[in-house]
């Protein structure tokens, strides 16, 4: 191994700093030699902690060292995530793990009928666990090949099916208002769980807070980037509504259910009007579909949606609508129409070739 370069230091010692499992380590010593002795050793008792360490028990320390930093919902993901796929592998010490095991365990999350969007986020998360405790180490690991899977989203005759559904007394009254804060605002439900009556300001809305799942239930965190801190402006139908809302005082969550709950009323809602199984998620996707059927600039719904890059609105969340694809085909056709008649009458018409005489 190559070690970091030894810096001499005022006082005359020698020092090497080392960074073994994403721990930094300071070496100081009289000698270059005892330096890098001491740096040796150090490696070795890493190398025989790592000896006795299951993938399991790997998997166990890099969560409990990124807990700090990484969103609770995300935890909460990768403990799924070790917890459910990837299980043939889990007792295997890391440093005999070999490239065969870790893809006899995919093919059996594959055989079991684990998506593949399940199992390359598992394929992310095991390789993060591989390059802090075995990073000389990088397997090759196939995944089925992607499918396309079109988003379907609601039309606006849906939507206009749904707005009407959510009045009826049956569903909870907070239903009708994430529904309309998701595919009229583009808010994320997370977003609209977090939201408090003191973050309206006159016309406008203030999202900085995202009510996620976490290890040990639901926490009000920052929003998902620095671009879902953001204002937008609300219609004067959606402030009545909200300011009809009971209250104790403005710190209060507009929305008390859980997300659950609001996600199984939901979906019987769509079930007892005959449309498909739609998630709440699926009205954001429409408020950014919507909107690129307005042609507002993306700038502008970047801003409103809380993204940072353009790839995100315009691959993931902006799609073409059912009832759209019609309207704009006819626009199209039309002026293709037109020109076809113009080309057809200017072959039927050719223009006269005029010459001037002049008379002698």
């Amino acid at each position: 191994m190559k070690y970091p370069k030894i810096e001499k230091l005022p006082s005359g010692n020698y020092r090497m700093q080392i960074q073994i499992d994403g721990q930094r380590y300071s070496i100081t010593d009289g000698s270059t030699t005892k330096v890098r002795q001491r740096a040796k050793e150090l490696l070795g008792t890493a190398q025989d902690k790592r000896t006795f360490m299951t993938v399991e028990q790997a998997y166990e320390d890099y969560i409990k060292r990124k807990t700090p930093y990484l969103s609770p919902s995300t935890i909460l993901g990768y403990r799924i995530c070790k917890d459910n796929y990837l299980r043939q592998i889990m007792d295997r010490p890391i440093d005999k793990l070999t490239q065969d095991e870790i893809q006899s365990a995919f093919s059996y999350d594959i055989e079991r009928g684990i998506s593949r969007k399940t199992l390359a986020n598992a394929r992310g998360l095991l390789t993060a666990v591989l390059h802090k405790y075995r990073p000389n180490f990088k397997p090759d690991i196939d995944l089925p090949p992607r499918e396309y899977n079109e988003i379907c989203i609601p039309t606006e005759d849906e939507l206009k099916r749904i707005w009407c559904e959510m009045a009826d007394p049956k569903y909870n009254s907070e239903l009708s208002l994430v529904i309309l804060m998701a595919s009229w605002l583009g808010l994320r439900i997370s977003e609209i769980l977090a939201l408090r009556f003191s973050d309206f300001d006159g016309d406008h809305v203030n999202i900085h807070a995202a009510k996620v799942r976490g290890v040990n239930g639901s926490v009000i965190k920052g929003t998902k980037s620095y671009a879902g801190y953001r204002r937008i402006k609300v219609g004067q139908d959606l402030l009545n509504i909200i300011d009809a809302l009971p209250r104790e005082n403005d710190d209060d969550l507009i929305i008390k259910h859980h997300r659950s709950t609001i996600n199984r009323q939901f979906h019987n809602l769509c079930e007892n009007i005959g449309l498909p199984a739609y998630r709440i998620h699926d009205l954001r996707h429409f408020s950014a579909s919507e909107a690129l059927a307005l042609n507002i600039p993306n700038k502008y719904q970047m801003k409103r949606m809380g993204h940072s890059t353009e790839y995100t609105l315009q691959n993931v969340y902006q799609h073409v609508m059912r009832d759209k694809e019609d309207y704009f085909a006819d626009l199209l056709d039309n002026r293709m129409s037109a020109l076809y008649s113009q080309a057809l009458n200017a072959h039927e018409n050719p223009p006269k070739n005029e010459k001037t005489v002049e008379l002698q």
